[in-house]
């Protein structure tokens, strides 16, 4: 997290602004924020476009903005990505290894989709500037979305962290959305022709237009390495024609394997740059096991890393060499593809929700559970020191992996848990 500090002593905390950047690293959209408080980000106003016209207009939060102007980009991100598409130019030190290390995973159209934040960066003042403002000494462009949460000017260090540990618990950190946002769409939805299916007898435009005797002699957008068309023999792919669906019978590919595969590359969000060093600690998926390996949370520390066959729809080469940690047995395995194994800062906050909701207590495993997460803080905790010998803490590495259950450590920890 982090506070906005004014220019200059005595003088006001400034709007915050940010922008959407081009290839070459030029302002495309400027806007300018006047409530950030938290996760909060409301009270917009348009402050650039490439065509000047809604400029000066105003909006009352992010995503109804950020709707209005995709417009504008060469490439329209979606919803849940539009604070990572708008960058701040900031003034200030930052903590690298905390910058964006905690993930937010919530609900959109049926589906799981995740941005990144960072509650567990200590209270650090920084300046954000303007585009017309920069370049500053020390400045650089940091998404908009790992900057969160913000801390009021007025508050103090403790009673940031103490709010901030509060919201969390109360879930309000996590994006607000209408229930029809986060369902599926019904099956009778046509998201080609519109929200409702079309009647009998009537037919798509996207068919319309690639059928026919006049096929042949319409110009098109690009027909390098395209495929010719069934019907009229035209040349072109229909855009909107649903990709293909590699998850077959006998072909050992699996829709989860193919859905966590797309995180870990070709086009998927970046990981920490941390995330598969030596000596961090990763938790096996667990749609990726079966039986009671998938029960308990499959904890493994990282002793080596190599390349090898990308996974599934992965354009990633990356896999992690690992050991299993007490009190699981021998892993399946010693070699994961990264797409199969998540950050230790992803995993526990889900591993301790699991445990303070009484989740394994039918099985009689509450020792086992405390016994996983005790041994999976201390090997985070030895690496966390070979990065940074001034985290001597072990009650601090656990408040880190774990911001909702701060002040907690004690109720895991016991000398002597194997």
């Amino acid at each position: 997290m982090v506070r906005l500090v004014p220019r200059l002593p005595q003088q006001p905390v400034p709007p915050l602004h940010v922008a959407v950047l081009s290839d070459s690293g030029e302002p495309i959209i400027e806007l300018r924020i006047d409530t950030v408080e938290f996760w909060t980000l409301e009270s917009i106003t348009v402050v650039r476009t490439p065509d000047s016209l809604l400029v000066g207009a105003p909006f009352p939060h992010v995503n109804q903005a950020m709707g209005r102007l995709k417009q504008y980009l060469p490439k329209a991100p979606a919803a849940h990505e539009y604070l990572d598409a708008l960058q701040a130019y900031v003034v200030g030190p930052l903590d690298e290894r905390e910058l964006g290390c905690r993930k937010i995973t919530f609900q959109l159209y049926g589906s799981p989709v995740s941005t990144r934040h960072s509650p567990g960066l200590a209270t650090a003042e920084v300046q954000c500037l303007s585009a017309d403002e920069r370049p500053a000494p020390g400045g650089r462009w940091v998404p908009l979305a790992v900057l969160r949460p913000f801390v009021p000017f007025h508050m103090t260090d403790d009673d940031g962290d103490g709010m901030v540990r509060s919201l969390m618990a109360q879930g309000k950190h996590v994006p607000f959305l209408r229930p029809e946002f986060r369902r599926a769409h019904p099956p009778d939805v046509d998201r080609v022709a519109g929200k409702r299916k079309l009647p009998d007898g009537f037919k798509p435009a996207s068919q319309l237009l690639g059928a026919g005797p006049g096929c042949a002699n319409r110009p098109e957008r690009s027909t390098i390495g395209a495929a010719p068309s069934e019907a009229g023999g035209c040349s072109g792919v229909d855009r909107h024609t649903p990709s293909v669906n590699y998850a077959t019978p006998g072909s050992g590919i699996t829709e989860s394997s193919m859905a966590a595969a797309k995180g870990a590359g070709g086009g998927g969000k970046k990981r920490e740059k941390w995330f598969d060093k030596k000596g961090n600690v990763v938790v096996v998926k667990r749609d990726g096991l079966t039986g009671m390996a998938s029960y308990w949370p499959t904890c493994l520390v990282i002793v080596g890393k190599k390349h090898g066959k990308p996974l599934g729809s992965s354009s990633s080469p990356r896999y992690v060499v690992t050991e299993a940690l007490p009190p699981a047995g021998p892993a399946p395995r010693d070699e994961w593809h990264i797409s199969e194994v998540e950050p230790l800062t992803d995993a526990m906050p889900e591993v301790w929700k699991d445990y303070r909701d009484g989740k394994f207590e039918r099985e009689g495993g509450e020792q086992r559970m405390r016994a996983a997460m005790v041994h999976a803080v201390k090997r985070q905790h030895e690496a966390r020191q070979s990065f940074d010998p001034s985290k001597t803490d072990l009650a601090g590495t656990w408040d880190w992996l774990v911001p909702e259950a701060q002040g907690q450590w004690a109720e895991v920890y016991s000398p002597g848990l194997q």
